[in-house]
């Protein structure tokens, strides 16, 4: 077979012009490149002053990395996320931790608030003293009527009048850092207060006195339960508990007479005007801070997922990844900035809005919330013979594989609707109940909405002594309701029990049969089946002896309760020896 020589070389003229386009292709591509780079420049270094804090600076791709670093560092090192659009798209979710100071931090953000590629996020650290903060959000589609300005000056107050009742303290809205991040679709706004010497033990305390407070106004606005209309002696209870000196029930206290006295005004399914006072604010007032989400629910629009452990809360003038909204200072904040020498003013409202920036100082007030509203991560033991003050046995963890590698793999292999892939995060086991609990990355699908959740991760727990598995989330709402899905079954393959249980189908069908009370029957029978025989046994033997010694007096011949007759009875057959063994078991003490 022969080539000809234009078809072996090729035709000269195609490939100049094909070599000519790849030209032309990485010309275009380096004038792109530059100018990104001229829009985009590489931030200067960092010269750190003499009274700067160090200049530890590092990336990491795992937050507890991260945070290792931080501790054996310095204690002036804070955890930092970011999210970048290299992460595998811009819908990833992928984010990188940074550590390092405060004003180095501010060095490298300052250049990057110019390049408008700010997507950053203060991690809270687990433990960490903070401020008390807020982020309160509403779909605008879904609440038109929704005034978010007016919400949020009477959220502040609700707030105000929480604080001085529970803990002597007095703000207003001049201690509030009011931040917005408003787009034609979404109401968004994050509160920091700045309380002078009193902070927060930690988020996780915040979130308990959050909680507390719309629990207690969510039983205001919208009742758990309505009293029966036949339960008469109640709510006759009700109307005298009620009453106040003048004869006039609290509920139906005007505004002036509740502010005079400054009395949290009892919730109560009688009051039907909506000039009615709770907390110091009018009922009509409180009514407004109900939205509707999604799913056309009515909820508060405080966003109650974000006091969890190492919680990113996002910066000021940061937005987020693929979204041209940043986190603004709003001009008609009440709170005013207040400048040291050589800080400007966006660097200072950049400091105050850090909700782990807080300075330790003699007279430093850590408040605290010890009730906890949250559902447990762990199901409590129902023993009732179990001692409250037992020590626990703390949880095993791990990220990589956990001590039953077979769920492991049977779980991953069920995180797979609608064409996402999930993987397990992190895996917990809880000896005392033999509870595994999957933390679940990239897969957010819920059976309470039946869809996947937006921001709240998942998590699976498996029952490994009964054999089934559920899933729960770290959604607010889920959470509030204790929203547990339907227990499925594991196959049987992957329970301990199938290797270690040599059980034939005799057994069964005996366990099938036999209840759990006529086991324990049967159980304590033998029990004291095995005792008898041990005394029958000890008396045989103390005959035997009598029997064969007889050179001993006569008084050394006796037993007690009985003993003398049954060695006279026994000396003729052994068939009668055990007669007399029975004899001596019923006269002997008990």
């Amino acid at each position: 077979m022969s080539f000809s020589k234009a078809a072996f070389y090729g035709n000269g003229k195609k490939t100049d012009d094909k070599r000519e386009r790849q030209w032309h292709d990485r010309l275009k591509n380096i004038a792109n490149r530059e100018a990104h780079y001229k829009a985009h420049p590489s931030p200067k270094e960092y010269r750190p002053k003499i009274d700067d804090p160090c200049i530890y600076r590092k990336t990491f791709f795992r937050q507890q990395d991260a945070f290792e670093y931080a501790r054996s560092k310095s204690e002036d090192l804070h955890v930092f996320a970011y999210e970048s659009s290299s992460f595998q798209g811009e819908n990833s979710g992928k984010r990188m931790y940074m550590v390092c100071s405060y004003p180095h931090f501010w060095h490298f953000y300052r250049q990057m608030m110019k390049q408008k590629a700010c997507h950053h996020y203060e991690v809270i650290p687990e433990g960490a003293v903070c401020k008390l903060y807020f982020d309160l959000e509403f779909l605008t589609a879904y609440n038109p009527k929704s005034c978010g300005d007016k919400m949020v000056h009477t959220f502040i107050e609700l707030i105000d009048y929480h604080l001085e009742k529970h803990y002597n303290i007095t703000t207003n809205q001049r201690q509030v850092v009011d931040l917005q991040s408003h787009n034609p679709s979404k109401f968004s706004r994050h509160l920091i207060y700045l309380i002078k010497g009193a902070a927060f033990k930690d988020n996780i305390h915040a979130g308990n006195f959050v909680n507390h407070v719309c629990s207690q106004l969510m039983d205001v606005l919208r009742p758990k339960e309505e009293v029966a209309t036949e339960d008469e002696p109640s709510r006759k209870k009700l109307r005298r508990s009620s009453r106040n000196k003048s004869g006039k029930s609290d509920d139906a206290m005007s505004e002036n007479d509740a502010h005079s006295r400054n009395v949290d005004v009892a919730p109560s399914e009688f009051a039907q005007k909506r000039n009615l006072v709770y907390f110091g604010i009018a009922k009509s007032r409180l009514e407004e801070l109900l939205v509707r989400d999604r799913d056309r629910n009515e909820v508060l629009f405080v966003d109650l997922g974000v006091y969890t452990k190492n919680r990113n809360f996002r910066l000021f003038k940061s937005s987020k990844l693929g979204k041209g909204y940043p986190m603004e200072y709003r001009q008609t904040n009440y709170y005013t900035v207040s400048t040291p020498i050589g800080r400007g003013p966006v660097e200072q409202i950049y400091l105050d809005s850090m909700v782990t920036n807080v300075k330790f100082c003699p007279y430093l007030r850590l408040l605290t919330w010890e009730e906890n509203v949250r559902i447990p991560l762990a199901r409590r033991n129902s023993n009732p013979s179990c001692s409250k003050n037992e020590p626990k046995a703390a949880p095993l963890e791990g990220y990589s594989s956990s001590p039953f590698p077979e769920i492991d793999e049977f779980i991953a292999s069920i995180l797979n609707i609608g064409g996402i892939q999930g993987s397990i995060r992190r895996w917990s086991y809880f000896t005392q109940g033999e509870l595994l609990v999957y933390e679940i990355a990239k897969y957010r699908w819920c059976e309470n909405i039946r869809r996947h959740h937006k921001s709240n991760n998942i998590m699976f727990l498996v029952d490994v002594k009964n054999g089934v598995y559920y899933q729960k989330c770290h959604d607010p709402e889920c959470k509030r309701i204790n929203f547990k899905s339907d227990e499925y079954p594991l196959p049987r393959e992957l329970l301990p029990s199938y290797y270690i249980n040599d059980s034939t189908d005799f057994e069964d069908d005996f366990l099938e049969e036999v209840s759990d009370k006529d086991l324990l029957t049967a159980a304590s029978g033998a029990e004291l089946s095995v005792a008898g025989n041990s005394r029958k046994c000890c008396v045989y033997n103390q005959v035997k002896a009598v029997k064969s010694d007889s050179c001993l007096p006569q008084s050394e011949n006796t037993t007690s309760a009985g003993g003398v007759e049954a060695v006279e009875m026994a000396e003729d057959e052994d068939g009668e020896l055990l007669e007399v063994l029975d004899q001596v078991e019923h006269a002997s003490p008990k």
